[in-house]
């Protein structure tokens, strides 16, 4: 497994590569309860996944887990938000 940081307009935490298959995209967010963040971070996620071809994209948060489909320019993606405590334990 490789990892790698991820930058374009937006910046990607965290990209997981396998055999040269990228399988994961991973933002570090403590507190995504303010709207600005949130968004800033789930479209570093989807400028990364069109580029990455990769579907798998997770928002590790201080406290908050939750799966949510999000829609940019017309394109719709899940986000898995997962408390860092979770993330940990799995």
């Amino acid at each position: 497994m490789k990892i790698f940081y991820w930058k374009k307009n937006y910046e990607v935490d965290f990209v997981l590569q396998d055999d040269n298959k990228v399988y994961e995209l991973i933002q570090v967010s403590a507190d995504v309860s303010n709207q600005k963040t949130a968004n800033r971070e789930k479209r570093a996620l989807f400028e990364a996944a069109k580029e990455l071809n990769c579907n798998n994209l997770t928002i590790i948060t201080e406290d908050y887990s939750a799966t949510e489909t999000f829609e940019w320019f017309g394109t719709k993606r899940e986000i898995t938000f997962i408390s860092i405590i979770d993330w940990l334990l799995t």
